[in-house]
């Protein structure tokens, strides 16, 4: 009775290290064998009689093996979330490449060029003060031989300068142009110096390639 009760611990032992990990199971394992030693001489000494040595053994592997799993839980779900923050780094990594690969220094989209760049602020001036308000326009004419839509990026170099959302050209006919503006905002913390304006185009839908730069002059308040 004794072994079959004890097989029959140890049966589902086994079958809870199945559905662990290697490193799990090798704990639930060393647990059961340290814990079925330990248990084994208390319940000896307790009851003096093979039943109670018995008990002590089946109890302490028992317990033996929850606490070796237990030990070794954590680590398996520490090691699954540096994991899973590596995978989500390698992500946002591999996000921002795509993005600087599709704003890159190149020739002009064929058929396609811009022109008579001019910044004016609000108060007339060319300078954007902090605070203030200021106009960015240039010229994008279609020379090639077909109609395309183009999607304009203008960016800038200092961060203290809101650009407003930019919009798409559609269907721009062959040996037309539009001028297209965009209003610049300096933000309170804008101070003496200059800026760089970047003009970057995209084709339908192609990769956007930088056509000008143009620097304009801020200052604080």
């Amino acid at each position: 009775m004794k072994r079959v009760t004890l097989s029959f611990v140890f049966i589902l032992i086994l079958a809870g290290c199945a559905t662990q990990t290697q490193q799990q199971a090798a704990g639930t394992m060393l647990g059961m064998q340290l814990g079925s030693m330990v248990g084994g001489a208390v319940g000896s000494v307790s009851s003096r009689s093979a039943r109670g040595h018995f008990l002590g053994t089946a109890i302490g592997a028992v317990t033996g093996a929850a606490l070796g799993n237990a030990v070794n839980a954590p680590k398996q779900a520490s090691a699954e979330e540096g994991r899973e923050t590596a995978a989500s780094s390698d992500k946002v990594e591999r996000r921002r490449a795509d993005i600087e690969q599709r704003i890159q220094s190149a020739s002009r989209p064929t058929g396609v060029k811009v022109g008579n760049a001019v910044f004016t602020a609000d108060d007339g001036t060319a300078v954007l003060s902090a605070g203030g308000y200021g106009h960015f326009s240039f010229d994008i004419i279609n020379d090639g031989a077909s109609a395309v839509d183009i999607y304009p990026l203008v960016k800038c170099s200092n961060r203290n300068v809101e650009i407003s959302q930019m919009t798409a050209i559609e269907d721009l006919a062959a040996g037309d142009g539009v001028r297209y503006t965009v209003t610049l905002f300096g933000s309170n913390r804008l101070k003496d110096g200059s800026s760089e304006l970047t003009i970057s185009l995209s084709v339908d839908g192609g990769t956007y390639m930088f056509l000008h730069k143009q620097i304009i002059l801020t200052k604080k308040r």
